[in-house]
């Protein structure tokens, strides 16, 4: 998305303007291809996985019920054990420890994701044949990126010395937390793959294009609408884990 805005606005680097528009141009459609790509690449070999799963169970044997209940309750027993030892660890760890500014913080907003993305997935096939629930998720994934990406690399004016919104490292590294933990978890291209190629033509095409047109372009006009008035920041994603960006 940054990428993309990249086509509205140049960027200033220290002591003079370049114009990256035609690299945001590439960079944005390569990301584009590539994520599609291999998600239709990881669909196809899950489901050739998933057909020697079940030769090989057929044919060796099958799990009772009683063993898979069990195996369920052992798995959920050990994802408890490690959401509460995260979020110890979120609360000890030193302020800039690496795993607590990449990744703890993010895990502990990722299950307020998952029940977000849980409950919508029941209007999936609810009176139309249209995944409503997976389409209401990633378009509310892209309205609560709208404005933490405003936040995070957003500056007061229209020059580069005008200061960012937000100067403090801890507000920074938490609003990645809710970009990488909550956002990630709640958006999902996984099943949006994997319910095209359960559709038909011309219905997988419309689901396809509503749901990147609207949801792209509520990024577009919400984060180009802010760069056109103001200026915007998109240097590096990782700047905020310096310790001397911003104020404590």
């Amino acid at each position: 998305m940054l990428k993309t805005c990249d086509l509205i606005l140049p960027h200033y680097n220290d002591e003079q303007w370049f114009d990256y528009s035609r690299d945001g141009a590439k960079d944005f459609f390569s990301v584009l291809f590539i994520q599609v790509g291999v998600s239709m690449f990881g669909w196809c070999v899950g489901c050739d996985l998933a057909k020697v799963i079940d030769w090989f169970v057929g044919k060796y044997g099958t799990l009772s019920y009683r063993s898979w209940r069990i195996f369920v309750q052992i798995t959920s027993i050990l994802g408890i054990g490690a959401l509460i030892a995260n979020l110890v660890l979120s609360i000890t760890l030193g302020e800039y420890h690496w795993y607590k500014n990449k990744f703890s913080i993010a895990i502990c907003f990722s299950p307020f994701g998952v029940l977000l993305r849980y409950y919508p997935s029941k209007l999936n096939g609810w009176k139309i044949w249209y995944p409503t629930g997976t389409f209401l998720a990633n378009l509310i994934a892209c309205a609560v990126l709208c404005p933490l990406v405003i936040l995070i690399y957003g500056m007061k004016g229209t020059q580069s010395d005008d200061g960012n919104i937000v100067n403090s490292q801890k507000r920074i590294m938490v609003m990645h937390a809710v970009i990488t933990g909550f956002c990630g978890t709640l958006s999902t291209m996984s099943t949006l793959i994997n319910e095209l190629m359960g559709q038909t033509a011309p219905r997988r095409w419309i689901y396809f294009w509503t749901t990147f047109i609207i949801c792209f372009g509520l990024l577009l006009v919400v984060i180009g609408s802010y760069s056109l008035a103001k200026y915007f920041y998109t240097e590096s994603d990782y700047s905020y884990f310096s310790p001397y960006h911003g104020d404590n």
